[in-house]
């Protein structure tokens, strides 16, 4: 913008005002300029106090007077200008070379240190990249081990659900109690007698009312804890029910004892039937009548006594086992009409039969083959059958087995013949 003549000047003279922070005048300034030979130069900060206008500065030209009152400031060869601008040059440009200089040491050692960090880098890629191949490795088998645990989680979601469905439905009453006879679980089927809630798990049962006419249940439990000897009783509450009562050792699958088991089993109704048969079993007992009792194979159950007392018996003749065949067989038996309007019962066993010395004196009084009979009973057995015109017969190998043919009149009549055969004995 300035001609070539004032412009070495005018950059040395504001480069000064810069670093000098004060105002320079040249008077009669010879510009070189043919209509404008020389003016008057001021350079001078735009504004001292201020620091948002510090880096501006004016210049200004104006026209030289013919007589000034007063030198302002001091008038400047070009030639003196030039030499300070290039002195100026010549400092800047060593600083310059110098900065530099110091700046590529600079860049030479960060260039190295570079180097170092690229390497350093280079190889914490390659351990990052080993690590990373180890995590997959570790997520693999994580994932595996988590699938594993999701299927055992659902085996004890499934084991729990069928575990509370068992326990909700169970009219078996339990409660499950600590070392320390707190309560852990219980069957719904236990609160009719006993006061548990959900709340109570993890109370001690000593503070939990029941109904049981039982003073001895916290002193059985913590015994059976000590000694690991199951207790069985029978107990009654005080609603007039009764109850199989068991106390047992709570053992873990390692057999570690964690506890015990409490179990009541209402037997109320048994306890009532139980009552009844000892009724009736006495009934039967003390009955003036004989009284047999056998199961559908023939095998005998039961005499009551007065059928030892008639036949002179033992319970161990007869109980569990038919006299004929004591190692077992079976008994066939036959009924059919005959002619004269009779029927005819047919007992045939495969039991080790009479000899034929023995089988031709039967009937005969007093002739047993019995160490303790009499023989009055097969006796007593033909005078009925003769009385109801009806004869008895045996017939008999020995070693095969026996026959016994029974032949009565009928009164009634009898539209077919039946034949039937019993179960193996």
């Amino acid at each position: 913008m300035f001609h070539s003549h004032l412009s070495v000047a005018l950059v040395t003279a504001l480069h000064k005002v810069r670093k000098e922070r004060s105002e320079i005048a040249y008077r009669h300034f010879k510009t070189g300029i043919p209509d404008f030979p020389s003016v008057d130069l001021t350079i001078r900060p735009f504004s001292t106090t201020n620091k948002a206008y510090e880096h501006l500065l004016i210049v200004i030209f104006a026209k030289p007077q013919t007589e000034p009152a007063e030198t302002l400031g001091e008038d400047v060869e070009l030639a003196s200008s030039v030499n300070q601008r290039v002195l100026d040059l010549e400092q800047e440009l060593l600083r310059a070379e110098e900065t530099l200089q110091i700046t590529i040491e600079e860049l030479e050692t960060s260039n190295e240190e570079l180097q170092a960090t690229n390497e350093e880098l280079v190889a914490a890629n390659e351990e990052l990249q080993s690590a990373n191949e180890e995590l997959q490795s570790v997520n693999e088998e994580l994932l595996t081990v988590n699938a594993e645990y999701q299927m055992k989680i659902q085996e004890m979601t499934d084991l729990n659900n069928d575990m509370d469905n068992f326990l909700s439905s169970t009219r078996i009453g339990t409660i499950f109690l600590d070392t320390d006879m707190r309560v852990r679980r219980f069957t719904p089927a236990v609160t009719k007698e006993i006061h548990l809630l959900d709340i109570d798990i993890g109370r001690p049962i000593s503070h939990i009312k029941h109904h049981f006419e039982y003073d001895d249940f916290l002193v059985d439990a913590e015994k059976v804890l000590q000694t690991l000897v199951p207790i069985v009783k029978e107990v009654r509450s005080r609603s007039g029910r009764w109850y199989s009562l068991r106390i047992l050792p709570y053992r873990t699958a390692d057999q570690f004892v964690q506890g015990t088991v409490i179990t009541f089993v209402d037997i109320t109704d048994l306890k009532l039937l139980n009552n009844e048969l000892k009724i009736k079993s006495y009934a039967i007992d003390q009955s003036p009548s004989i009284v047999l009792i056998a199961d559908p194979n023939g095998s005998i159950e039961y005499a009551n006594p007065k059928f030892f007392e008639q036949t002179m018996l033992t319970r161990e003749d007869i109980i569990g086992k038919p006299e004929s065949m004591p190692k077992g067989g079976r008994l066939h038996i036959k009924t059919e009409n005959v002619h004269d309007h009779k029927i005819r019962i047919l007992f045939i066993d495969e039991g080790i039969g009479i000899p034929k010395e023995t089988l031709a004196r039967l009937g005969e009084p007093f002739y047993t083959t019995k160490e303790k009979g009499t023989g009055l009973g097969l006796m007593i057995c033909y005078q009925i059958i003769e009385n109801l015109q009806g004869t008895l017969r045996f017939a008999s190998e020995f070693g095969l087995g026996i026959s016994v043919e029974i032949v009565l009149r009928r009164t009634i009549s009898l539209s077919r013949t039946t034949n039937s055969t019993s179960r193996g004995l």
